[in-house]
This record gives structure tokens, C-alpha cells and sequence, in this order.
């Protein structure tokens, strides 16, 4: 991975079901990672088992979809053998934004649609 989070950084984003009573639209986002057309748009996180829940947004899903994915996966995944995930800098846990405000910022106009209703 490219630009890899801190263990400091990765404390500062809220535990995994902390914000469910908080609506999609009023989440924030507190990393964003990306590789190729690939993004990942963390919103909360469990240090034990170091796995993000997350709006992942892709080729085959453009209105976005939400998941848990694995922090080690995304650390050690690289397409075509050498290109791997990088954490976005515009977005830290530090400065976290509104989840449709990064969307937006990132013209992923069916994600964003998806998240304002």
C-alpha cells in the first residue's frame, strides 16, 4: 500500500457501530482508498480485526455499496502484480468530511444520489 495509515490515524476513526443511528447522509468519511477506478470510503473501523465498514464504489457497482472490508487486504492487494491501493491525502481521519461531500468532490454522481436520500 501506498501512503499507509498510521496506527494514531486508524484510532481516531469511530469503532465499528458506532454511528448506526447517524443516516448515510450525515456520515462521515475519515479515509478514502483508491486504486485504478476502485474507491473505498471508510466510515468506521474495528482495530482487532483491523476490517474497515466502508462504501466501496466500482466499475461494477456505481452507486456505491456498503461492506466490511479487511485493512491487510487492502494493504497487500496490487493489481496486475505492482500496483497497489493508496490512501487518498484530501481525506483524514484528522479532518474527516461528510460521505457525500467526498463523493461529490470525486464527481461519483450514482454514489453520491444514492447516499443524499
Amino acid at each position: 500500500m501506498r501512503n499507509p495509515p498510521t496506527d494514531k490515524q486508524l484510532s481516531k476513526i469511530p469503532k465499528v457501530y458506532s454511528t448506526d443511528g447517524i443516516k448515510l447522509k450525515d456520515k462521515k468519511c475519515y479515509m478514502k482508498f483508491f486504486v485504478t477506478n476502485w474507491r473505498w470510503y471508510i466510515l468506521e473501523y474495528n482495530a482487532k480485526d483491523r476490517e474497515f465498514f466502508a462504501l466501496a464504489v466500482t466499475p461494477y457497482v456505481p452507486d456505491g455499496e456498503l461492506g466490511y472490508v479487511s485493512y491487510d487486504e487492502l494493504r497487500d492487494m496490487k493489481i496486475r502484480g505492482y500496483i497497489e491501493v493508496e490512501r487518498d491525502f484530501s481525506i483524514n481521519s484528522s479532518k474527516p468530511v461528510l460521505l457525500s461531500t467526498a463523493l461529490k468532490n470525486d464527481n461519483l454522481t450514482e454514489a453520491y444520489e444514492k447516499v443524499i436520500r
